[in-house]
């Protein structure tokens, strides 16, 4: 079990090169799964972009650093579709106010926990509440993380647990996750019950053979039969191959509308940015600051940014604030 604030600023090294790949910027959290998904990474080259690590290529995050198999763990951010959205919302949690489903407000988040083998959130940690200072909302109590509040059940004040107690309870949900994956590998012997079936098969067998001479009887029926639906076969084979031009025309529709989606996010990103604060210099491809600290940022800014890539975008949006 790590805190959030433990693992930002850790170095990441590569365990097959020996060195060090670069410094945890920041937490990239999925909402909707309540998990860190990615760690973004502040690199130490001169390449361009948002780079980052996604959790399940970490070997171990230690109390001296993070560690990953090589530099091919760290990848385009721009590249993952996925992390477009959790750009966008940008959770943090940390100083977001925790409310009750029915609108109680409880206080502040001062700090989370997370599992640092998947990544789960393990339990978010009270303040600014004289009585419930430093309790812990357990993730299973947890119903959204959203930008700037915590909805909680509403019977919370009852699950709330001590420090303590989440400290000792964690090493047991750990354990309680491995249980549930057991049942999985007991699925795998089921095949031996397709054995069983096969004797059902014997059986028809002979029932076949029942059949065989009735159909001889019937044979002068059937020539002439036969001779009827050959004529009729002929033209059902054109129409099916009439059918496999359309099939075509719409993969090649479905093509265009992927790049359109791209195209649009893109826009809606840039009007996200409109008015937004920069909490840092944004910094462009020749070093140079193109947009500098406290910025309230323009149209006219925002549409140069786009026109640097998708990169630049998506960089720029993380540097920014209401």
């Amino acid at each position: 079990m790590k805190k959030s604030t433990e693992i930002k600023g850790l170095p990441i090294f590569s365990i097959m090169d020996g060195k060090e790949a670069g410094g945890v910027r920041s937490l990239l959290i999925n909402a909707d799964q309540g998990m860190v998904e990615y760690l973004i990474v502040e690199t130490l080259s001169l390449d361009f972009g948002i780079k980052a690590i996604p959790f399940e290529k970490i070997e171990g995050i230690g109390s001296y650093a993070v560690t990953i198999e090589s530099d091919a763990s760290i990848i385009e951010l721009a590249d993952t579709p996925t992390s477009h959205d959790m750009l966008k919302k940008n959770i943090q949690i940390i100083n977001n106010k925790v409310m009750t489903k029915k609108g109680s407000l409880l206080g502040n988040v001062s700090e989370f926990y997370i599992d640092e083998f998947s990544g789960k959130i393990l339990g978010c940690v009270l303040t600014n509440n004289q009585e419930l200072e430093g309790k812990v909302i357990l993730e299973k109590n947890i119903l959204t993380y959203g930008k700037e509040v915590v909805v909680v059940v509403e019977d919370i004040i009852d699950q709330l647990v001590s420090f303590e107690d989440f400290a000792q309870a964690e090493p047991a949900l750990v354990e309680k996750k491995n249980e549930t994956l057991a049942p999985k590998a007991v699925v795998v012997e089921k095949p031996a019950a397709v054995e069983v079936v096969k004797p059902a098969v014997e059986v028809v067998v002979p029932v076949v053979e029942v059949n065989t001479p009735v159909v001889e009887e019937q044979e002068p029926v059937v020539e002439e039969t036969i001779t009827e639906p050959v004529v009729e076969e002929a033209p059902a084979v054109e129409a099916v191959e009439e059918k496999v031009a359309p099939s075509e025309v719409y993969e090649e529709t479905l093509v265009v509308d992927t790049t359109d989606v791209a195209k649009q996010f893109e826009d809606r990103q840039a009007l996200f940015l409109k008015g937004k604060k920069v909490t840092r210099d944004f910094i462009g491809d020749n070093g140079a600051v193109i947009v500098p600290t406290g910025t309230i940022l323009t149209e006219e800014q925002v549409l140069q940014v786009k026109a640097m890539g998708r990169n630049k975008l998506l960089e720029l949006s993380m540097i920014v604030t209401d």
